[in-house]
């Protein structure tokens, strides 16, 4: 009895102490929404990982172009906050919404951007 009661604890042990493999990498899903609620297909999305590089429209990531569903998804990045630019024709979010907050780790992060005149 005691032999199990050993070779489990020993198990539980090393699995509790095997590294973790990370399967998700850290990924932003951008949903670009006009100020009715509509998704906003073909809409150009860029982040930014300084608010000097947001104000200088420098050094961005992207741009990447909303789906029909108005979804832009950004992968492998690190696990910070994030500005972001939506353009589409005359309608973009500068007025607000210009943040993403920190992003989590390893998970797969959402946010609203809504975009107006």
């Amino acid at each position: 009895m005691k032999s199990i009661l050993a070779i489990m604890l020993v198990g539980v042990m090393s699995f509790s102490f095997t590294p973790q493999l990370q399967l998700i990498k850290t990924t932003l899903i951008v949903h670009v929404l006009d100020d009715l609620g509509n998704f906003q297909e073909g809409a150009s999305v860029r982040l930014y990982k300084t608010e000097s590089d947001y104000n200088e429209d420098k050094n961005f990531i992207g741009p990447e172009i909303s789906d029909a569903r108005g979804r832009v998804k950004f992968k492998k990045l690190e696990a910070i906050d994030y500005f972001v630019l939506v353009e589409k024709e005359k309608k973009n979010n500068v007025l607000g919404g210009e943040r993403t907050g920190k992003l989590n780790e390893g998970k797969i992060n959402n946010v609203n951007i809504i975009i107006s005149e």
